[in-house]
């Protein structure tokens, strides 16, 4: 590669130091066959921090093309939705044990046999100083069969067991979602440690078997802190405390926080008693702390006083402010609440000299009814918007600027068309969720209408009409690339349609109730057998516990260009069943067709060997053969006709369908009224 270009006569050490900033994705898109220099350059950067959490296909490939395992110093990746089987994928390619610079490792919704295969490994890392994991989004994988998970359980956790205990001496920072510590396992490098789920046991094992500790994040369930330890550690001065579910008097807070004298950074969320609100006893309590964030539950904080928390000490020295809603004070904006609802949520008292900060925060709004009052704040940063009850464009106007929002839920489809005419003004609307069931009869009404500009789309389906409300959603949203249809499926036939439908997607997400037949499983997980699924690139049924569904079916699919024959084949499925519903939904129709069916069947046996009965045979074979026809010739004709136009077309050859077994209905009839007769 000749190409010479201005990154050229940066030093190399100067783009190193650019890279520190982006991930690994990132800089091989932007820089690799840039110029030969700019791959030298990537050949020899040894730091690259690599996120495969719902990276892009093309991404994917790209890093396991480019990239050397040495030259990583941090990994991330997950099983997660939107990347099906990537662990799978990504140990298929590399062995864990190859990455020998790796300074962090952060596993999250890994699949069990990943799992295994990971921690087995784990010890052979030398460099490794940080591991996270999420010991609660282990990913089951089903086949079709139905079997106890228990010993699968089991074993993973004597593996992690084992594995923490050959690796503890060199770890400096460690996150779990449960604690697995027991007295044998030593960490006595250990710096920074954050349990999601801590009890008061696990506490005391902590300050004796980490002797550096400088940071403490934990989350304590129904129990108070008690004081029964002995804290090893004098470099511990950071402790972000949550305790839930038990109210905590100020004494029992009070004793605890004195037992760490070096303390310097403090951070809780309780449930109080209301001499929790005492801000004389934590002026002295917190004199020595750097900073001092809190946020206190009480049983009804709208007769808190905040005068007590606007002293000098407190908006002066520290600055420290303080603000309370109707059931909890807070410091802000620390805890300043990033998601609020109306009508219903106010602020009821704050310490900052501008109540607006507090509403500078929020990016989510809930409208659960019409707001009480107009407000005299306007919320400019909302990025979510969520009715629970649709309230008027000039009442919600009032309250917030609506070229931020980039996520939209809905209660019914047919509920986006109020804001038909203000996506020139929602830019960054991508993402919609529609709460209710989508029916035939809605989409009818969306005939004339597409909204081209949402890619992210959560739906659910009725289980009427189905087929043509998939067919329907391809054209009302063109452009989706991920979908998670909540609808719980039964068979994978509409999954299967709605992954080819959508010639953008590359994500989708399925939940079911039931187990699929052994054919339908097969599909999932060996794709190769069908050759029209050479987009997927990798596909999961995975298990679910605790959730309302039993099974998540997800989908990860390669980019690919629709092509105009395809995309007609596709155009062509969707005015069948539009032609279809159109005529078994007309009520005229349906009496004509089920009273000549009546008649035929009354009949039957008395004019088999008839004249007339053959003629009706042959005039119904008729009637089938001229729709079929008039079908085929539809599809051809109309390939480049507008959409307004095709419709037309449709209900006239509709119009024409029912005018048709009208007459032949009552030339039946009156044949087998002019044969009784005579």
């Amino acid at each position: 590669m000749n190409c010479i270009c201005l990154f050229d006569l940066l030093p190399i050490e100067l783009l190193h130091i650019l890279f520190n900033y982006f991930w690994a994705h990132e800089i091989l898109y932007t820089f690799s066959d840039v110029s030969d220099y700019m791959n030298a350059v990537l050949r020899t950067y040894s730091t690259y921090r690599l996120d495969l959490k719902s990276i892009e296909i093309f991404h994917f490939n790209l890093v396991c093309r480019l990239i050397r395992a040495e030259q990583v110093i941090y990994l991330r990746f997950s099983d997660d939705n939107n990347t099906p089987g990537l662990s799978e994928q990504f140990l298929s390619r590399f062995q864990i044990e190859h990455f020998t610079q790796i300074r962090s490792l952060v596993l999250d919704a890994i699949e069990i046999t990943s799992l295994e295969s990971i921690f087995s490994n784990l010890h052979k890392l030398d460099q490794l100083q940080s591991l996270s994991y999420n010991s609660s989004m282990i990913r089951y994988v089903n086949r079709g069969e139905r079997t106890d998970r228990s010993n699968e359980i089991n074993r993973i956790l004597r593996n992690v067991r084992e594995s923490y205990m050959l690796i503890a001496s060199q770890l400096t920072h460690l996150h779990l979602r449960k604690s697995i510590l027991t007295k044998t396992i030593h960490f006595p490098n250990l710096l920074r440690l954050k349990l999601e789920k801590c009890s008061m046991k696990d506490l005391r094992i902590i300050f004796l078997h980490a002797p550096l500790l400088k940071s403490l994040d934990v989350s304590i369930q129904n129990e108070e802190p008690t004081c029964d330890f002995i804290l090893k550690s004098i470099q511990f001065t950071r402790l972000h405390m949550k305790v839930k579910n038990i109210l905590l008097s100020m004494d029992i807070i009070e004793q605890f926080i004195l037992k760490f004298p070096n303390l310097k950074y403090l951070t809780l969320e309780i449930h109080g008693q209301y001499d929790i609100v005492n801000a004389q006893r934590w002026e002295k309590l917190t004199s020595n702390f750097i900073t001092f964030n809190f946020k206190f539950f009480l049983l009804n904080s709208s007769h808190s006083n905040l005068n007590s928390f606007r002293t000098s000490f407190w908006l002066e020295e520290k600055h420290w402010f303080i603000a309370s809603d109707s059931n909890s004070i807070f410091s802000v904006p620390y805890f300043a609440p990033l998601e609020m609802a109306l009508p219903g949520y106010l602020f009821l008292d704050c310490s900052l000299p501008n109540n607006h900060i507090l509403y500078d925060k929020v990016t989510k709004l809930i409208i659960n009814d019409i707001p009480d009052n107009k407000s005299d704040y306007r919320l400019l940063h909302i990025k979510a918007l969520d009715f629970k009850y649709l309230i008027s464009l000039e009442s919600l106007l009032s309250i917030i600027n609506l070229n931020q929002i980039e996520y939209l839920s809905i209660p019914s489809i047919q509920d986006i068309l109020i804001f038909n005419s203000f996506l020139s003004i929602m830019p960054k609307l991508f993402s919609l969720t529609i709460l209710l069931p989508i029916t035939a009869e809605r989409m009818e009404e969306m005939q004339n209408y597409q909204f081209k500009q949402i890619h992210n789309l959560t739906i659910y389906l009725s289980y009427k009409n189905t087929k043509y409300i998939i067919e329907s959603l391809f054209r009302l949203f063109p452009h989706t690339k991920r979908i998670v249809c909540m609808t719980h499926l039964k068979s994978l036939d509409n999954i299967i349609r709605i992954v080819h439908g959508f010639k953008d997607l590359t994500h989708a997400s399925f939940y079911s109730n039931c187990l699929f037949s052994t054919r339908e499983n097969t599909y999932c997980f060996d794709t190769k057998l069908n050759l029209r699924e050479k987009r997927i690139f990798t596909s999961r049924i995975y298990s679910l516990t605790n959730y309302v569904s039993k099974y998540n079916i997800n989908i990860w699919l390669k980019d690919e260009v629709v092509s105009p024959q395809k995309y007609w084949s596709l155009q062509r499925v969707y005015y069948w069943y539009r032609l279809k519903y159109i005529l078994l939904s007309n009520f005229t129709f349906n009496i004509v067709l089920v009273q000549a069916v009546n008649f035929f069947l009354i009949e039957y046996k008395n004019i088999i060997n008839s004249r007339i009965n053959i003629e009706l045979i042959s005039n119904l074979f008729l009637m089938l053969s001229f729709c079929i026809l008039l079908l085929i010739i539809f599809t051809k004709i109309t390939r480049y006709f507008s959409s307004a136009t095709k419709i037309w077309i449709l209900n006239v050859i509709a119009l024409y369908y029912i005018i048709y077994i009208l007459k032949k209905s009552l030339i039946f009839i009156m044949t087998l009224l002019y044969k009784k007769k005579y």
